[in-house]
């Protein structure tokens, strides 16, 4: 009970930082989330990181503080940008570089970019006991300016707060998610990564639901989001997909969640952030349902695969200890459905005569 008390305590906290949060007033700044395993040859994210920073004689800053071999993790992310921005001046700091020496070298730059690892050695070297360093007040002031905060895997999940701490899928929908304070550059939606791949989506809503947000960016493998912080305006920058999700329409029966919506952000694809969570929830269209296409989940795209395919088609995908089922609703979005009750019941030998009837009216 005590564990169940302090989830419901933070939840509650959250909820209201959430409803007094709105856009960054006064920023003209850019981020750029990448959801990890960012490819060297990804040309239509680092060529968008350069510009973003003010072109190829841009001053860079890359932050190591969330990778365990910090030297590495610095020197490789150096070479990368390097190669495409040459005469760019790129320097690095790490949990280690004093105060004074990191503030320096962000008041001068044009973009950041952190690099991956474990989203909470971010916070607790630049955000300790939830309070702006002169470090995050710095980072602040470049993005006021008009600058990009870059990141890719733990620094693409510490830019929202809350952030994911740890945890998979199907124990968040059990017992709820492991999150916690994060940097708070993203004031709209609660950022995720490896998302696809690891088969997140189930952590993401569950975050959604305990915190009070309504919107989630799960950002996929070599994959990245570009979000201007002045107009709320979010664009897919690479050729492989994410999604958005948005809760306002979700609710909880059990362990099951329905009416989730969700759209695939393929490039190119732009969406106005402020706008959609401003905007009243909209009641799905009935739909009838004559079968399930049901992917395959062996395959390593099946996550990506299941939420495009319920775009145009009722779609089932079956994962270990719960399923998602989910719907066309028009404008590309899909309206699916968690289930974690009715396949634990078919586990034990008692399937659920109608599992989805909640969810397809």
């Amino acid at each position: 009970m005590g564990v169940l008390r302090r989830l419901l305590t933070f939840g509650v906290l959250l909820a209201l930082q959430a409803c007094a949060r709105g856009p960054v007033e006064g920023s003209r700044g850019v981020l750029l989330a990448a959801g990890g395993d960012l490819q060297a040859e990804n040309a239509l994210v680092y060529s968008a990181f350069i510009t973003l920073s003010g072109g190829p004689g841009s001053r860079i800053v890359v932050a190591t503080a969330a990778s365990a071999d910090e030297p590495e993790a610095g020197a490789s992310k150096v070479r990368r940008l390097s190669g495409y921005a040459p005469r760019s001046e790129i320097n690095v700091i790490s949990r280690p570089t004093p105060a004074d020496q990191t503030v320096g070298l962000v008041d001068r730059a044009g973009g950041m970019f952190f690099t991956g690892g474990d989203q909470k050695r971010v916070t607790d070297r630049y955000k300790p006991g939830g309070q702006d360093s002169p470090e995050a007040l710095a980072m602040r002031r470049l993005l006021a300016r008009g600058g990009v905060i870059a990141g890719t895997s733990a620094g693409d999940a510490m830019m929202s707060d809350p952030m994911f701490l740890t945890g998979g899928s199907l124990d968040a929908l059990r017992n709820g998610a492991q999150i916690g304070p994060g940097m708070g550059f993203m004031p709209w939606a609660i950022m995720d990564s490896h998302f696809f791949e690891r088969h997140r989506f189930g952590r993401l809503v569950a975050a959604l639901e305990q915190s009070g947000h309504r919107l989630g960016i799960g950002v996929s493998e070599n994959a990245a989001v570009k979000i201007d912080l002045a107009t709320g305006w979010m664009t897919g920058a690479s050729e492989a997909a994410s999604l958005l999700v948005d809760a306002g329409t979700a609710k909880r029966e059990g362990l099951n969640r329905f009416g989730v919506r969700c759209r695939v952000i393929e490039a190119g694809d732009r969406f106005n952030l402020e706008a959609l969570r401003g905007r009243a929830p909209e009641a799905a269209p009935a739909t009838s349902v004559a079968a399930w296409l049901t992917i395959d989940r062996a395959a390593k795209e099946s996550a990506a695969a299941f939420f495009r395919s319920a775009a145009v088609r009722p779609s089932e995908l079956r994962l270990e200890g719960y399923a998602l089922r989910g719907v066309p609703v028009g404008g590309g979005w899909s309206e699916v459905a968690i289930l974690v009750d009715a396949v634990e019941r078919e586990a034990r030998g008692r399937p659920e005569a109608a599992p989805v009837a909640a969810a397809i009216p």
